[in-house]
């Protein structure tokens, strides 16, 4: 009996291995490209501003000042790289785990399904491109705004690179090359974030820059297939079909998902732009500025979903295939192990954005900072949100692609109507501005939905699969999160350096903590070693 342990002790060594390298990889691509967003949404209003100087001193400018303009061009950048990147985040996430599911099942089929998903995807991508490109017209004619038209248009082409580029991505996840897929996102966004802000640096407008968007999906579109390769070398075959009924569910389920990334801040801005008192005219500027503060909160707020998102990447492949082989031992182990380590990865992250939400906001603009209650409070509930975010991606690994849509359209529905209720009564105008009770009446409405969606999806892998999250795991870390964010709110307001000082400090002191309490052991600090000594 002694062999039979033995080899089971290191496949367990080696896919713990591959599990920690692939999680640093991704997360290190994750860091990569949050850096390189944040210099984009950093410099771009600068360069644009600069940009707007140089056609006033031109005297093109139709009589706007160079800082209506320069808002005005950043406003329609943000509109319609938003509009494009939620079509694109719903069916990339849906293709990549769609393709990887099915290659990590069997591996002697790979080539199979990366041509059924390029086939596939050339299709679907191609349609959807051409009817976003009809469509402009008509969309920017509903936004009121006819001029976002040719914007809407140059950024069509990205639908079809990103569905065909989501298929090698998928394809690579799947047989667990995460170090390759992390290059393939830092160099996408650093062609995007680049080729954006050069163009803006040389004086070039919304256009221009957006082209620059789709170039770089282009660009790493062919790089994809020139590095991964198009043909089919696995002489296992594999029916196209299987692959659409699958990525049908997960796209419906990321339809779900990706809805409630922007459903409290879409409630929070209708609501806000009919405040009684006012008319829509004096509303609507109000209502942006005050959505505007929150598009902070949740830039910051979203932190702990974002360094998430390696985990899920990663133990994607692995509970696909322990799922097809119906190893349930294994699973079970597979699911515990993350969510407990998921658990305490966010939990710092939350820390360390909650100990001082007042410098961090303003770090992004000075007038954000009334927003620290409602980041506190959202944050809280993100640490949740990432863990359902974790639980789905376990059950659609599994292949329950429809159990995940049901319960993502489930807490969506307790969303919505927990803004409706809360939020309204919250909305009033103080002096020149609406009251910023509004942002936290906004978090403090949508945090306890992630953590019955949390819940949810949690029960349900503890009746599938017999895998939980440890009562006492779970109440170290809150608890000492919850302690050491409660200190750091006694203290006086800092500035930028004195507060990042602290934002460590806590950090530090959460890890130090869950030694203490025994949460953070020997072993695990063992095991990070063996990953890092890999050859």
């Amino acid at each position: 009996m002694a062999e039979p342990n033995r080899s089971r002790e290191q496949a367990d060594d080696s896919t713990a291995r591959t599990v920690g390298l692939g999680f640093l990889f991704i997360l290190l691509a994750k860091g990569y490209f949050l850096v390189a967003g944040f210099a984009v949404q950093f410099g771009l209003p600068r360069l644009f501003l600069r940009a707007t100087r140089m056609k006033i001193a031109a005297s093109d400018h139709g009589g706007l000042s160079a800082e209506r303009m320069a808002e005005g061009w950043y406003g329609d950048y943000g509109v319609a790289s938003r509009t494009i990147s939620w079509i694109n985040n719903t069916m990339v996430q849906g293709t990549i785990q769609a393709v990887s599911k099915f290659v990590a099942e069997d591996e002697a089929r790979a080539g199979s399904v990366k041509a059924a998903g390029l086939k596939v995807q050339a299709v679907i991508g191609g349609v959807l491109a051409a009817a976003y490109f009809a469509l402009s017209g008509p969309m920017a004619d509903g936004l009121k705004d006819p001029g976002l038209t040719p914007y809407f248009r140059v950024t069509a082409i990205i639908i079809l690179a990103y569905a065909v580029y989501a298929v090698f991505i998928g394809y690579l996840n799947g047989l667990k090359r995460f170090r390759a897929q992390a290059s393939f996102d830092v160099t996408y966004s650093t062609i995007k974030s680049v080729s954006i802000l050069a163009l803006a640096f040389l004086g070039y407008g919304v256009a221009e820059t957006l082209g620059a968007f789709s170039g770089a999906a282009l660009v790493v579109c062919i790089l994809a297939a020139i590095v991964v390769g198009v043909r089919n070398k696995s002489s296992v075959p594999f029916r196209w079909q299987v692959l659409v009924k699958a990525m049908v569910l997960v796209v419906v389920y990321y339809i779900f998902f990706n809805s409630l990334l922007i459903a409290d801040i879409v409630t929070l801005k209708g609501l806000a732009g009919r405040v009684d008192g006012l008319s829509p005219e004096l509303a609507a500027p109000l209502a942006s500025a005050l959505a505007g503060i929150y598009s902070g909160v949740l830039n910051l707020a979203f932190l702990p979903y974002q360094g998430v998102l390696a985990v899920a990447f990663v133990i994607f492949p692995i509970i696909s295939r322990s799922t097809f082989d119906q190893d349930q031992e294994a699973t079970k182990a597979y699911i515990e192990g993350t969510l407990r380590y998921a658990l305490v990865f966010v939990g710092f992250i939350a820390v360390c954005v909650s100990s001082t939400p007042e410098a961090l906001l303003a770090l992004l603009n000075p007038s954000f900072a009334v927003g620290a209650p409602a980041l506190r409070i959202y944050v809280a509930g993100e640490v949740f949100f990432a863990l359902f975010a974790i639980c789905n991606t376990i059950i659609i690994a599994s292949g329950r692609m429809g159990v995940a849509a049901v319960i993502a359209a489930v807490v969506l529905g307790l969303d919505l109507a927990s803004n409706l209720t809360i939020v309204p009564g919250f909305i009033r105008v103080t002096g020149d501005a609406l009251d910023p009770a509004g942002l936290t009446a906004a978090a403090a409405a949508t945090a306890p939905v992630f953590v019955l969606g949390f819940l949810g999806s949690l029960s349900y892998l503890r009746l599938r699969f017999g895998a939980f999250l440890a009562p006492l795991t779970a109440l170290r870390v809150l608890g000492s999160g919850a302690g050491i964010v409660y200190a750091a709110s006694l203290l006086p307001r800092l500035g930028l350096v004195p507060s990042a000082l602290v934002s460590i400090g806590c950090g530090l002191g959460y890890l130090a903590s869950l030694w203490i309490l025994r949460e953070v052991r020997a072993e695990d600090m063992e095991r990070v070693k063996r990953v890092l000594r890999r050859k």
